[in-house]
């Protein structure tokens, strides 16, 4: 013969529930109190597969009225771009890309422009000025 597991039960839970309920759950019979659990039991189930379903819909029609936004935007884009296309198309420009250049030129022309357009000495002479105005790094001596 087959011994279960005990049981351990933590002391350091309370349940209250009210004296009527108590003696209720006392006086029903065993078979009535299963017959209630699994009846309990069922109807649980079965709402959470309708709640579950309900999910899934909501989800599906949500994703449907996002994918119709999603549309929507595609042929504003599209419209822009074509507009685009004809006003390029009125100026007399090329339809093709120009050749792209190098990337060593376009390394020297980002280092001769620098950031936002402004002459790398810029750049630099305003970078030394906020850097000496800092206290960890402020000299007496003049940088430049």
């Amino acid at each position: 013969m087959k011994m279960l597991s005990e049981t351990s039960i933590r002391r350091d839970i309370d349940i209250n529930l009210a004296e009527v309920v108590l003696s209720s759950i006392d006086n029903m019979e065993p078979n009535v109190m299963m017959k209630a659990m699994l009846e309990f039991n069922s109807k649980a189930l079965i709402l959470s597969q309708r709640e579950g379903s309900l999910l899934q819909r909501e989800i599906k029609e949500g994703g449907k009225a996002k994918l119709e936004e999603v549309h929507e935007e595609l042929k504003t884009l599209q419209a822009k771009h074509e507009e685009d296309r004809a006003s390029w198309d009125k100026k007399g420009r090329k339809k093709q890309h120009p050749k792209q250049p190098s990337r060593s030129a376009k390394l020297v022309k980002t280092i001769k422009v620098g950031l936002l357009g402004r002459p790398w000495q810029v750049l630099l002479n305003e970078s030394l000025q906020i850097l000496s105005s800092h206290p960890l790094y402020s000299t007496k001596e003049p940088i430049l």
